[in-house]
């Protein structure tokens, strides 16, 4: 069966057209004459950005942080339908109680504050050692590391219906119980310790063991009452088990010698299963192993899969540790992982494991390798072929929430491997629409739009393709498209954000994990229209209908919502309108402003914006988003910077205040209020060709841009970082359209960075240029032209254009070496170029100082060379 291809272009995007006016506004039609003009000296009042944070489970309160850079962060505890309030400044600890009567914030002093959601009064306890405090599952205690009064730091805790405290002195580890007042602690006395368990409602506590000088880890509870912990000793590890009634089980080296030996207990994390049957833990190389494994000199093998750095960590971090199933009640001991299959993935409370070897299929040249995918019974120890050669990136595959599914994206097709039935299900190879990203043009492994996650017990995956949510069976016998997207232009997606505060996580491997999606008080979906860039959230809800709750020409993200999705809490932004946050009721459909960020900017000319409609070489309709310049006067022609990367239009949704301080060293606004257009253009890329693509729709899209006749053609900059400042770098070796341009973090000289490092990543480089964003799609010496004709170092002589190339030292993501070459060429050639070389600084910019350097160095470069001032 032939399959129908459906493309994405917005309808209105044709051949002719032009321009299409973002907010159906002209911004040659009106002044903004009741606007302010926006001044520089006003940069420091605004804060940089604003974060919500958490939803109390009830969804009556909520947090949210707002950033500054020349003063103490601040954190607001809000009321979604009120003004009650509260603020704390420095506070970036903070949470709900369960139970939604308490708030818990710890201060930039090191205060405990708690607030009482119900009753409105506050209490502080001061000292607080640790940022961090833990509320029990009742909500009923807090409990928090305070410093003693001449004694030993003691653990606070705090009864929260009566306000009693207690304190225990020397505490050095704690953890609640998952479902009762209960507390697992490690406490230290005269230089012993002791673990016990304390009961918080009447001050009992039972002592585990006592009177020992090792150190005791990881306390870890069960749903069930069962806890693990790892008991440290000077030369060796045991690992205990405590039942219900306190029982005590030990597991040591001796017991673990018989699975052979050459192994100890390690000193790493041990997992316990919800249902205390079942523990995971790691079994170590003995030191002679480890000794080899660590030699003073470096051996690069062409014979080894890997080059040394990666082939060293993962020696060290995998291969030395070998992950191993105990059940206490029978005293059964399983290898999960071993040496013919070193990696696993799984929960715990699974019966099976997923496991595979890395190097089955090495050297790829890729960032994840391929692997044979086995199942493995984690009772039984037994294995079975569940896939072969499949790319192991975790978007390709993951394992069910009930553990009965693998689900991998293997040839542009999703497949569903039943755990029960051992057999694989072809899930989408009927449905006429793509499953494989479109958009995503790089070169290896064609990306998947997504697996969003599971209905019910196992019982239906959700798939993405480019606009809509499918529900399937995973026996592929029932198939059923949920949204409408494809026909309104508008792509559909669970929100994710909902549950940033929840972790579904695998207990090995989070790479592999899906989450489970409970459909029976509805589903929160993004919307966002391809055409008009407008965003906006829809309920998916038990019946499967699909309502749109709203959308709007803004951006809205980063939404939580109450239990059932009565109450929604999101922040609003585009380019020109600061970060609000607003609450919307689902029951009378109304929206309420709960916070506006950075008002006063509401009352300035921050500039309008337009789209510009294009067509790339091959044909295929593009578009970018041209920013006028604040107190646009359509007499005057203005300069404009063209800020390069892939797809640059989305840009316009995000809002940043004027300000010097930046990553990247780039400011829309700071350019937008000084009297320059700036385009944000979206490019696609032919394999093999990525600067001449780059090139290609640059020129194309600024072209079209000058059709306005209010740029002026003379004045023109390019701006980029990383694959963006590749581009720049490249880009002025073809074209003399640009006064200036400014390359970060840039690579120059393709052939030379096919040949190195990335020191941090410990990969070879040439990964991101065959099969990666680089998209060249093959080897160096396969297309050794092609590698030459898309470098900008092969073309250094054509150069003309003024070129500011900036860097961090620690870069090693693009190696900074890259800019001192394309800097130490164009100085040979007398070439007009100035390169800024950052100390203690990696591929953006952290350190403020210096990001206020690189703004001000790039904005002057722009202001002398495309403005043309002095």
């Amino acid at each position: 069966m032939n399959k129908s291809i459906y493309t994405s272009y917005p309808k209105f995007f044709l051949p002719t057209l032009l321009i299409i006016l973002l907010f159906f506004t002209d911004p040659l039609a009106t002044q903004n004459g009741a606007k302010k003009i926006y001044t520089p000296d006003l940069d420091s009042l605004w804060s940089d950005n604003t974060y919500i944070k958490k939803l109390s489970p009830n969804g009556d309160w909520v947090t949210y942080v707002e950033v500054f850079n020349n003063k103490e962060n601040l954190l607001t505890l809000k009321n979604t339908s009120n003004s009650i309030s509260h603020t704390f400044k420095d506070c970036n600890i903070a949470d709900f109680s369960l139970n939604s009567k308490w708030f818990g914030g710890i201060s930039g002093d090191r205060e405990l504050i708690l607030v009482d959601l119900v009753n409105h009064t506050k209490e502080v306890y001061p000292d607080i050692l640790s940022r961090l405090f833990h509320f029990s599952k009742s909500g009923n205690y807090v409990a928090a590391y305070q410093k003693g009064d001449g004694t030993p730091d003691i653990l606070l805790i705090v009864n929260l219906n009566t306000k009693d405290v207690v304190t225990i002195s020397g505490v050095t580890e704690y953890q609640w119980h998952p479902v009762n007042d209960q507390l697992l602690l490690v406490k230290e006395q005269e230089g012993q310790k002791k673990v016990m368990r304390y009961e918080a409602k009447n001050g009992k506590s039972i002592d585990l063991i006592e009177n020992r000088e090792n150190d005791y880890r990881f306390l870890k509870w069960s749903d069930s009452g069962n806890a693990v912990f790892v008991d440290q000793q000077k030369d060796t590890n045991t690992l205990h088990y405590v039942g219900p009634d306190g029982s005590l089980l030990s597991l040591d080296d001796t017991t673990i010698a018989t699975l052979g030996g050459g192994y100890r207990l390690s000193d790493r994390e041990a997992y316990i299963s919800g249902d205390g049957e079942k523990v995971l833990f790691y079994r170590q190389v003995i030191s002679e192993k480890q000794e080899a494994m660590n030699p003073t000199m470096e051996v690069w093998n062409t014979d080894d899969p890997w080059i040394y750095p990666r082939k060293k960590f993962y020696e060290e971090r995998e291969l030395q540790y070998v992950l191993t199933a105990w059940y206490p009640g029978t005293g059964l001991l399983v290898p999960i992982e071993t040496e013919k299959f070193p990696s696993a993935a799984l929960n715990i409370n699974h019966d099976y494991a997923l496991v595979y070897n890395q190097l089955d299929y090495e050297p790829l040249y890729k960032y994840y390798p391929n692997a044979d995918l086995y199942l493995k019974d984690m009772q039984t120890g037994k294995t079975r072929l569940v896939c072969k050669n499949q790319y192991t990136e975790g978007k390709f595959v993951t394992i069910s929430p009930k553990g009965r599914y693998v689900v991998y994206f293997k040839n542009h097709q999703w497949w569903a491997y039943d755990t029960q039935k051992n057999q694989a299900v072809n899930l989408t190879s009927d449905i006429k629409v793509d499953f494989h990203n479109m958009d995503i043009e790089f070169a290896g492994d064609l990306y998947p739009y997504g697996n969003a996650g599971w209905l019910g017990e196992d019982d239906y995956i959700v798939l993405y393709d480019q606009f809509d949510i499918w529900l399937i069976r995973p026996d592929g016998k029932e198939k059923r498209r949920i949204t409408r997207g494809r026909e309104q232009n508008i792509s559909y997606r669970v929100s994710r954000e909902v549950s940033r505060n929840d972790f579904y996580q695998l207990t090995i491997n989070q790479n592999f994990a899906s989450g489970s999606l409970d459909i029976s008080q509805g589903v929160l979906l993004k919307m966002f229209d391809l055409g008009t860039y407008k965003t906006g959230y829809a309920l998916w809800q038990n019946d499967n209908s699909v309502k749109t709750i709203t959308l709007q020409d803004l951006r809205l993200d980063k939404v939580l919502a109450s239990p059932g999705n009565d109450i929604l809490v999101y922040r609003k932004q585009k380019f020109d309108t600061p970060i609000g946050i607003y609450s919307y009721d689902r029951t009378t459909m109304q929206e309420h402003l709960i916070y506006q960020s950075n008002k006063e900017l509401l009352d300035y000319d921050l500039g309008k914006a337009a789209w510009i409609g294009y067509t790339s070489p091959e044909g295929k309709p593009l578009k970018g988003v041209l920013v006028y310049p604040a107190g646009y006067d359509p007499n005057k022609k203005y300069p404009m910077i063209s800020h390069i990367y892939e797809r640059e239009s989305k840009n316009i949704l995000r809002f940043a205040p004027p300000s010097d301080y930046s990553m990247s060293g780039f400011n829309l606004l700071k350019y937008i209020t000084n009297g320059y257009f700036v385009f944000y253009p979206d490019f696609t890329y032919t394999m093999g060709d990525p600067g001449i693509s780059a090139l290609e729709c640059l020129t194309t899209g600024v072209e079209k841009a000058l059709q306005t006749g209010r740029i002026d053609e003379g004045r023109l900059g390019l701006i980029g970082h990383s694959f963006g400042g590749y581009e720049t770098a490249f880009i002025v070796t073809q074209t003399d359209m640009f006064s200036a341009a400014v390359a970060g973090a840039a690579a120059t000289d393709l052939i030379n960075w096919y040949h190195d490092v990335s020191w941090h990543f410990k990969m070879p480089q040439l990964w991101r240029i065959e099969n990666w964003q680089w998209r060249m799609g093959t080897s160096f010496y396969n297309n050794k032209e092609g590698y030459y004709r898309n470098s900008a170092l092969q073309h250094i002589e054509n150069v003309n254009t003024p070129l500011m190339l900036w860097t961090g030292k620690l870069d090693t993501n693009v190696n900074w070496n890259q800019s001192v070459n394309m800097f130490m060429a164009l100085k040979r050639l007398n070439k007009k170029s100035k390169m800024l070389l950052f100390e203690k600084e990696g591929h953006v910019i952290s350190q403020r100082e210096h990001q206020m350097i690189l703004s001000r160095e790039i904005f002057n470069w722009m202001e002398r060379y495309v403005k043309g001032n002095s």
